[in-house]
């Protein structure tokens, strides 16, 4: 096949024989990370991944000049503050789409200021309007985010229907 590698798609039909799923063989490779940088173009291209879109957005809303005591640990000019104090709760959060067998690693990089207490009794409601609002829009894509699309070892229409 041209130095090329198939990948099985298989529909699962009602009785109608109106396609309900599709299980599928392709795998895709895509690295996301939220540097909460403003310059070099990172604000077009983590603002639609990693919040939502409008003045809400959690990774305009959220930035601040990284704090002096984290210099030494974070080489970054800028992070994502949160808090009480900050007035947000809620930072960059990201709806990936995650299949059967797929490997995913997160990492975070924290801060945290001893000496100041504070307790908000509303953090739940704020964590489920959240999310709520992100699977309301759907999973976001990276501008940058490929796939690569493999020739399936049978064309569609020679596919039956199971």
């Amino acid at each position: 096949m041209n130095g090329q590698s198939g990948a099985w798609d298989y529909y699962i039909r009602d009785h109608q024989s109106n396609v309900r799923m599709i299980l599928t063989e392709e795998t895709h490779l895509a690295v996301n990370t939220c540097t909460m940088e403003s310059t070099d173009g990172r604000p077009t291209a983590e603002d639609p991944v990693f919040g939502q879109t409008g003045a809400t957005n959690e990774v305009e809303s959220t930035r601040a000049i990284t704090p002096s005591g984290w210099s030494s640990v974070n080489t970054t000019a800028s992070v994502s503050m949160l808090g009480n104090l900050a007035g947000h709760t809620i930072g960059p959060n990201t709806l990936q789409k995650v299949m059967a067998g797929d490997k995913v690693t997160a990492s975070a990089m924290y801060y945290f200021q001893s000496g100041i207490t504070n307790s908000n009794p509303n953090i739940l409601p704020n964590v489920l309007n959240s999310l709520a609002g992100a699977l309301q829009e759907g999973p976001r894509q990276a501008p940058s985010y490929t796939a690569t699309v493999r020739p399936s070892p049978a064309s569609s229409a020679a596919t039956p229907p199971l």
